[in-house]
């Protein structure tokens, strides 16, 4: 009967037949990661626990910096003693099977470093390169330092010197089979088939197997060195413990040990059939644990050291089961020295033993071939032959030398391959932290060395080559013998029985106290798993036993004792292997882990750089077709007309139809290349022009052909293309017509030949192509060019501008015989062709009356305007309306004067106005009885106004005296200048420094707060990253790189966030209304929301500038690193991470790539310039702030480098963002009806409608409005008109973009229906406008439509001053600048509204109109003399009618600002709000400003809105 029957038997004897062992249904199963095997304390010898210590560590600081400073180079030591010659047999015949084994053991109780399983964070300490040195580099090929990686060690430990740095291992302490069944439930679940008690196996013709690990376990998979590449991981085998399939030999012990396990399943099933497969497991796990523990302390054990461990007393639980450093990092590493250079592959043919000779005809397998290609060997020789090759051969000699395999060719990693195992285990050692020889020999109470023969007295006289070792060592220490390595020294110990006395002493204490402490060691009897018959059975059990019951091979082919190889073993080596009689070793290899993502990351940053290009190239070209189409509707081009509504972006209304001219020809005139429009040509009939008209018939251009002298044709002769006629002016640029077909262009010729007989002008027809004439064509751009030089050189030689330039050649020949036409010439001088002031103007400097205006006739005008005296300008304009020449203007003469002045002043005056205007002006002269007046009466007259005579120079004194003449006509009562003193640029720089800090404190206050914040946010995390944070290792890949990318992510999160916050309008309104408005400057909410966007834009730009660096730098690391620094991330073993899986294939960056061309497009839409010409685009790209902030969180979430810190920033502000979003849904799905449309002049259409209930706002607020019937979504920002009192809401909306086009198509009475569309209403916003009442005096500056904000002011003011209702402000100024009163006709008639209003006279209002060229003033002059006494007699403006004086050109700021200054010295400010183009405002900012570095008092308090 054999053992197992013995075994079953004695189980069933004792427990009467009972479906159990030894009580196996209730009994406590071993925990697979070790814990609670001590009750007491239950993490003893757990999975993770650190290892102890029996002596003092030895650190270079005492903590945890190794000591390599006073020590030799590990190299040098590992070249010095682990060298020699290997196939040297071993001194007691132990074979290769139990060095192999070894490995085994360790890994059952060890894991505390490998090269594939780093420590976090990832410390790198380099070996230094031996740079030719004891002549073990001769060729000084050594050029590379050799990494190595510190172990894992506890985070709380080394940081101070009573608590130095201890390492952890990472399986448990216990022999309890891990290596079998792994260190966690999880992993021994994938191993089990859940079937019969079982491991999952696979049957083949060499027995069972497991499967291959297509589950993906995390088994260790280094790559191996002969092949330099990561192998896919599902080659291997699953097994309890990755480090199984370093080579063949681990492997076989690791199968072997799984098909016990198998074995001892079946036999358990059979004896009990009612077992549940959970119970079957747990006995069969048990039982091979305890056949484990008793081959390794009873059966390897005392083989390995030659010593038996000391008799079992029983279970102790105070005796700790922790690994020690020495033992691990040094004694148990002896087992090196007896691993041979190969493998022998035996097998038995006939009886009698054989040997397999490789593929290639070597006697045995090279070890370094088969590093991490263990299953390839198992399954190609099966188990079998590996371990009856293992039995027959012998282990390498006791001795210090460790072969080459393991000592220049182990596996290492791809960027440095092979390593050196001995200068390895060296530096592990010092990792450790183990003291120095002597003082561990004292630990174990051994005597300590003094004398360097004391190392080995055995050996050291009889081996000349220890000898020589030993002295070597002691020169490289310099025979300091208190400085010793341990496992150097320890290995020049060895004996012919094994390890010296130092590491036997270490393996004897490590293996006695880890059996003492198990709680669950087969031999405790007290644990109630085993009975002692079936102690006694399990220790009877050998490995020999093993191998033949669960292998094919029989007793008779290995000895018993398989660790020794006796003389009468069954199969024998035939010699001991020597690694020159096999194959050679792969060359050295080195790996650049970055390789392969080169392009891939230029590509990337290229791509980055080029998105904002791209995103402003697509607007460009958005803006450009909208233009190019609005151009092909305006041209109404058939060939190239269409209606394009593109989505979600409105057209601009189409121009009405032509008006029908009788007798025209109908064309297209060339503008210029590629574009065209549509005209009428007319040939007069009693005069000799040819006319071209546009869509409303009026006059475009005119040719007088009598001028022209003589007129040449070019018609085109090809037929492919449409008909082209071109007319020669050389008076001005050429006549490119286009017809429609041939006839229509013989009739336009049919008629110019008749109009050019009946004048008597000659006609020259020619034919050419038509790409010729286009290309002799003069355009109107070249002629305008041909202007702009002619008019360049005039007012060169005028004013000269420029000395010493002068125009000579055919250039000057070409400015000389320039002529300016009638129409260029009303342009260069800002006046309307047909005018009558222009016809009177242009006869009077056409001195030839040819038609024309030559260089010398104009250069003569532009010297008398600008350099003439004040008779030279008199006269001219008496001239000008001496239509007979007579020397006097007589009252109808004058009376055209005055018409023309009024026509080109666009003002409409009766006649009888007019008369009463003349006889006001004749009157004040004392011409009252005169009918004519002579030129000494007009001059007289003048002189009357010679103030604004003044300025009939430059433009500068022109406005001066402007701004002079409105100081003293309004202000006169009051003219008092302060007398000033001077003051040094200091003074003044600190006196406007502390003026500034005193109107915006607040905003300075808050802005100081929100920027300390940020500064905080980023130094917080920078600091992190940069000095702790050591655990998680990105420091040390990605250096201070990761401290700046987070510390700017940090401030970003927190701008972001803050965005959010500023973008609450509703909340924002609420709260200006509540008292903390005194403490809070909401109303810079919107320049608080541009600053947090800006910085978020610089901390984003910062951080992905940052990633860019980070991601190269890991990048180029191996996946070991990585798995340490980013854990929330799972990496397969062989999988290699490259730049475009960090940026294309991690949520990470995903989003972070997503998030930044999302910025991209928001930034660029959100750009003024494209606000004003795509506000589509801007207001759908803006709503990507759903999308972005949802990237954010994603980002965040990711976890790569930290943990989400973004939502504690984000929850409040999103909260109070969403909660603010609630408050308008009801009233932006509120349908507003429109009571009133009107569609006024200037592009405005006005709208009146519904107030909802409890709308309140304040004058100068802004509401948001959507129309029903067009884009409803889409909403636009307008001022309202209306003001609080009134029961309606208005607003004037000017049609400047597509979508305010569309509106006023809309609501254009020949479009609209019975019925208006409805609105949609979100609002009111305030801005700076509405604070016009914080100040006692306000100035109020609108420029063109920048009005419109200041008309719910004036309305307010006016209603709240007549109902006298108190209000701050009492004095408001309301200037309005504009190119012409015609263009807002309505605004006139609502100002007209609020003067009647207005009976306290608080408001003073100003209208300047600068539709006036400076070049010629006499008639601005005249202008004002007209208002003067249009005025005096009606108490209005002659040109709108109102209270308020209308001036002619642009206002003088700082005249106008320093009057109302002196007028009101005794208020602390004054307001002033501008609104128009952003010259306007930043010409009112600096008037502003230079007043206040002035001194001047008022301090003049600037805001403004741009249009």
């Amino acid at each position: 009967m054999d053992g197992w029957k013995i075994l079953v038997c004695l189980v069933i004897s004792i427990t009467g037949c009972s479906p159990s062992f030894a009580n196996s249904s209730s009994s406590e199963w071993q925990r697979f990661d070790g814990w609670y095997n001590n009750r007491a304390h239950p993490k003893w010898g757990s999975l993770g626990s650190s290892l102890i210590r029996k002596a003092e560590p030895r650190f270079a600081d005492g903590v945890y910096k190794m000591v390599m400073e006073d020590r030799p180079n590990p190299r040098m030591i590992s070249e010095t003693v682990m060298s020699g010659d290997d196939g040297k047999p071993s001194y007691l015949n132990r074979t290769a099977l139990l060095a192999f084994f070894g490995q085994y053991v360790s890994f059952e109780s060890l894991l505390t470093s490998t090269l594939h399983d780093v420590s976090c964070p990832i410390e790198i300490q380099t070996i230094p390169p031996m740079k030719c040195k004891l002549d073990v580099d001769p060729a000084c090929k050594e050029e590379a330092a050799m990494p190595f990686l510190r172990s894992p060690y506890e985070h709380n430990s080394g940081q101070a010197p009573n608590h130095p740095r201890e390492m952890v291992n990472r399986v448990t302490s216990w022999i309890d089979g891990s290596v079998i069944y792994s260190q966690s439930e999880l992993w021994a679940s994938s191993l089990r088939a859940f079937k019969d008690g079982k491991l999952k196996y696979e049957d083949t013709e060499q027995g069972q197997f497991p499967p291959l690990n297509t589950q993906r376990i995390p088994l260790a998979n280094p790559p191996a060195p002969h092949m330099h590449k990561v192998m896919p991981l599902e080659r291997m085998f699953i097994v309890g413990d990755g480090r199984l399939n370093q080579h063949p030999a681990t492997l076989v012990f690791g199968l072997l040990f799984f098909r016990w396990h198998n074995y001892n399943a079946d036999r358990i099933r059979h004896t009990y059939p009612d077992w549940t497969d959970d119970q079957i497991f747990n006995r069969a796990r048990r039982l091979t644990i305890a056949t484990l523990q008793s081959l390794i302390a009873y059966e390897y054990i005392p083989a390995f050291i030659n010593e038996h461990l000391p008799e079992y007393k029983g279970y102790n639980p105070d005796v700790h089961p922790g690994i020690t450093h020495v033992f691990e990092a040094a004694a148990f590493r002896y087992g090196h020295t007896q691993i041979p250079p190969g493998m022998y592959i035996g097998y038995f043919e006939n009886g009698k033993c054989q040997f397999r000779r490789t593929d290639k005809g070597y006697p045995a397998i090279r070890l370094c071939h088969t590093w991490w290609e263990a299953q390839k060997f198992v399954k190609k020789y099966g188990m079998d032959e590996l371990i009856i090759g293992m039995v027959a051969q012998l282990a390498e000699r006791e001795d210090a030398t460790v072969i080459d395999d393991l000592r220049k060719n182990l596996f290492g990693p791809l960027e440095y391959s092979p390593m050196d195992l001995g200068a390895l285990n060296i530096m592990r050692g010092r990792d450790n932290g183990i003291p120095d020889y002597n003082t561990v020999r004292e630990m174990f109470d051994l005597d300590r060395v003094t004398e360097w023969s004391q190392i080995n007295p055995t050996m050291y006289f009889r081996d000349e080559e220890l000898h020589i070792k030993i002295k070597k060592t002691a020169e490289l220490y310099g025979n300091d013998m208190d400085n010793l390595d341990l496992f150097p020294i320890g290995m020049l110990e060895s004996t012919p029985y094994g390890p010296g006395p130092t590491f036997k002493a270490i393996i004897k204490d490590h293996f006695t106290r880890l059996r003492d402490a198990d709680r669950f060691w087969f031999e405790n009897t007290e644990n109630g798993l085993l009975t002692e018959e079936e102690i006694t059975e399990i220790k009877n059990i050998k490995m020999s036993d093993i191998i033949i019951k669960v292998t094919n091979i029989t007793k008779d082919q290995i000895q018993k004792d398989i660790f020794f190889l006796k003389e009468d073993a069954p199969c024998r080596q035939e010699q001991q292997l020597k690694s020159a009689w096999l194959d050679p070793c792969e060359d050295k290899s080195r790996y650049d882990y970055f390789s392969g993502s080169e392009m891939v990351y230029i590509i990337t940053f290229v791509c980055a750089g080029l998105i904002p290009i791209v995103c402003i190239g697509i607007g460009y070209i958005i803006v450009r077709i909208k233009r190019y189409k609005r151009n092909l509707a305006e041209t109404e081009v058939k060939s190239e007309m269409k209606t394009t509504n593109m989505t979600g972006i409105a057209s601009a209304p189409l121009p009405f139809e032509m008006v029908k001219v009788d007798k025209a020809i109908l064309a297209y005139e060339r503008i210029r290349e590629h574009e065209l429009r549509k005209v009428q040509i007319k040939f007069g009939t009693d005069d000799p022009k040819i006319r071209v008209l546009g869509r409303t018939a009026q006059v475009l251009r005119e040719f007088d052909v009598k001028v022209m002298r003589q007129v040449v044709l070019e018609v085109s002769d090809d037929n492919r293309s449409l008909p082209i006629i071109l007319i020669a002016n050389p008076c001005e640029y050429d006549l490119i017509l286009q017809f429609d077909n041939h006839e229509q262009r013989q009739n336009f010729v049919t008629q110019l030949e008749t109009m050019m007989k009946k004048n008597r002008v000659p006609l020259i027809k020619i034919n050419l192509n038509s790409k010729k004439i286009l290309y002799a064509a003069k355009t109107k751009s070249e002629r305008q060019k041909q202007l702009n030089k002619f008019f360049k050189t005039v007012f060169d030689q005028a004013f000269c501008i420029v000395q010493g330039r002068t125009v000579k050649g055919i250039e000057a020949r070409e400015v000389v015989m320039t002529e300016l036409t009638k129409a260029e010439f009303a342009e260069a001088l800002g006046l309307k062709p047909e005018s009558s002031f222009m016809d009177h103007m242009f006869n009077v400097v056409d001195k030839d009356h040819n038609g024309l205006i030559s260089f010398r006739e104009f250069l003569d005008m532009i010297l008398l305007f600008s350099k003439g005296t004040m008779d030279d300008k008199t006269r001219i304009m008496f001239d000008m309306y001496d239509m007979d020449s007579s020397g006097y203007l007589d009252r109808d003469e004058f009376s055209m004067m005055l018409r023309s002045l009024a026509e080109i002043s666009r003002a409409e005056i009766k006649s009888e106005e007019i008369d009463k205007l003349l006889i006001s002006i004749f009157a004040s002269c004392g011409f009252q009885d005169k009918e004519e007046l002579t030129y000494s009466d007009f001059n007289y007259l003048l002189q009357n106004y010679r103030d604004e005579l003044l300025g009939t120079g430059t433009d500068q004194e022109r406005v001066a005296a402007i701004g002079r003449t409105l100081s003293t006509a309004s202000d006169s009562s009051s003219a008092i200048r302060e007398d000033l003193t001077p003051r040094s640029w200091v003074t003044m720089r600190m006196s406007q420094l502390s003026e500034y800090m005193e109107d915006h404190h607040l905003q300075i206050f808050y802005l100081i707060i929100y920027y300390l914040i940020i500064v905080g946010l980023f130094v917080e995390r920078a600091a992190h990253y940069a000095y702790g944070s050591e655990e998680s290792g990105l420091r040390k890949v990605m250096g201070l790189g990761i401290s700046i990318t987070s510390g700017a992510g940090s401030a970003m999160s927190f701008a972001f966030a803050m965005i959010l916050l500023t973008s609450c309008r509703n909340t924002i309104e609420r709260l200006k209304q509540t008292v903390l408005e005194k403490y809070i400057p909401f109303e810079s909410a919107i320049d608080f929301h541009r600053i947090n966007a800006w910085t978020a834009l610089v901390f984003t730009v910062v951080h992905c500038i940052g990633h860019a660096i980070n991601f190269y730098a890991v990048s180029t690391q191996p996946v070991n690193y990585l798995k340490c620094i980013f854990k929330e991330i799972h990496f397969e073993s062989e999988f290699m991470p490259k730049f475009d899986f960090w940026f294309y294939k991690t949520i990470t960056g995903i989003t972070g790539v997503m998030m930044y061309i999302i910025m991209c497009i928001m930034y660029t839409y959100a750009s003024r310039t494209a606000r004003r010409n795509l506000f589509n685009s801007f207001w759908v790209t803006h709503h990507l702030y759903i999308l972005l902030y949802a990237l954010i969180i994603l980002h965040s979430a990711s976890r790569l480098t930290q943990a989400p810190r973004f939502f504690y920033f984000f929850i409040g502000p999103a909260m109070l963002f969403v909660f603010d979003k609630l408050t308008n849904v009801r009233r932006q799905m509120m349908e507003i009806p429109i009571l009133k449309a009107e569609v006024l002049p200037s592009d405005v259409t006005h709208l009146t409608f519904h107030r909802p209930r409890n709308f309140d706002y304040h004058s100068g607020q802004w509401v948001r409005i959507a129309c029903s019937s067009y884009a409803p979504s889409e909403y636009h920002p307008f001022t309202l008109t209306s003001a609080p009192f009134e029961d309606t809401l208005s607003v004037h909306v000017r049609a400047v973009g597509p979508w305010t086009w569309k509106l006023r198509e809309v609501f254009d009475p020949s479009n609209i229906g019975r019925s208006y569309p409805t609105l949609y209403l979100d609002g009111p916003y305030g801005e700076g406008t509405q604070d016009w009442d914080k100040y006692e005096v306000t100035i109020l500056i609108g420029g063109g439509n920048g009005v419109i904000p200041f008309v719910s002011v004036l309305k307010d003011l006016a209603e709240r001053t007549s109902q006298n209702i108190g209000v701050a402000c009492k004095k408001v100024y309301f200037i309005w600048i504009a190119q012409s009163h015609r263009q807002f006709e309505w605004l006139i008639d609502m100002l007209r509204d609020i003067e009647d209003v207005d009976i306290q006279n608080i408001i003073k209002l100003r209208i300047f109109i600068t539709e006036f060229v400076q070049n010629f003033d006499i008639r601005t002059s005249m202008l004002y003399i007209c208002e003067k006494h249009f005025q005096r007699f009606s108490s209005r403006s002659m040109f709108t009618g109102l209270r308020g004086f209308t001036h002619f050109g642009r206002p003088n700021f700082s005249a106008l600002f320093s009057s109302i200054q002196r007028t009101h010295l005794m208020v602390p400010k004054i307001g002033v709000f501008s609104c128009g183009p952003s010259s306007l405002n930043n010409s009112v900012a600096k008037t502003c400003d230079s007043l206040n570095k002035m001194g001047r008092i008022p301090y003049l308090i600037h805001q403004y809105e741009k249009l």
